[in-house]
């Protein structure tokens, strides 16, 4: 819990620095404003756009493409432009209301991992009480997001998916599915908590059986205590740089699978 709240104090720090050189709407200068909003912009258009935007507007987004083209060749060149460009400015975007707690998700399960490399520190989500806490904020909202567009039984009816059933088969199928359907929304988020505990804690023992070959080579002789000890600094500096990718690919993971349980809530089924 104290490196959660250090976490959490160095990021309210780092990302007050960030919205205030992004509030001021320059083009960001430096490596530190151009690494922190690339990520942003990455989480923004690679993560909560395609898994939350609904497959309408881009539909109806392809159709008004199609009209512009067909303006443009009509009434020339600059009319086509500004047509898309006044588009442009229109377009609207039903992931980008979730960007905030999608970026605070990615950067503190990021900054968790982190802390697993820093010596004597260890890694917050290599507890189950923190990787399932942070599910559960996943799921609650999921459940208030789908309830605030859909309604408090239009969400549960939701889960249902659309068939075309004779009415016998309806009420004997569709409440067991219902079940189902209940039963693998508290799997899924279950399941995204377990992932990202047993992906940090497998690298943790990885590193800890290496390390310990060392001590038991030492038990036997001097040369074949070298040895070993050769190959496991060797090995753990391997491991270590495994570890530092696995940290950014299980926040990038449990982001993006947020992000899907989310856009599966707000979109009818």
């Amino acid at each position: 819990m104290i490196l959660e709240l250090v976490l959490a104090g160095i990021l309210t720090l780092l990302f007050t620095r960030v919205a205030a050189k992004i509030r001021t709407g320059a083009a960001p200068k430096g490596a530190f404003a151009n690494l922190f909003e690339s990520m942003i912009l990455f989480v923004r258009d690679q993560i909560a756009r395609p898994a939350i935007d609904s497959h309408d507007h881009h539909d109806s987004h392809d159709h008004h493409d199609d009209h512009a083209h067909d303006d443009h060749a009509d009434a020339g060149h600059s009319h086509g432009h500004v047509a898309v460009a006044a588009h442009a400015v229109r377009e609207h975007h039903d992931g980008d209301r979730f960007v905030p707690l999608l970026l605070t998700l990615f950067f503190f399960v990021l900054g968790c991992n982190l802390l697993g490399m820093v010596p004597w520190a260890g890694s917050p989500t290599a507890s189950f009480s923190v990787t399932l806490a942070l599910a559960g904020v996943t799921f609650a909202t999921v459940v208030v997001a789908g309830m605030a567009k859909f309604g408090f039984l239009g969400f549960f009816g939701n889960q249902v998916p659309s068939m075309d059933l004779p009415l016998p088969l309806a009420i004997l199928l569709k409440p067991m599915i219902f079940l189902i359907e209940m039963l693998g929304l508290l799997i899924k988020h279950g399941i995204l908590a377990v992932r990202l505990l047993a992906n940090m804690v497998a690298g943790h023992l990885v590193l800890l059986g290496i390390m310990g070959l060392i001590t038991t080579a030492a038990t036997y002789s001097m040369g074949m205590w070298a040895t070993v000890t050769g190959i496991s600094v060797v090995s753990c500096t391997l491991f270590s740089v495994l570890e530092l990718f696995v940290a950014f690919l299980q926040a990038y993971i449990f982001t993006f699978l947020s992000a899907l349980f989310i856009g599966a809530s707000v979109h009818q089924h």
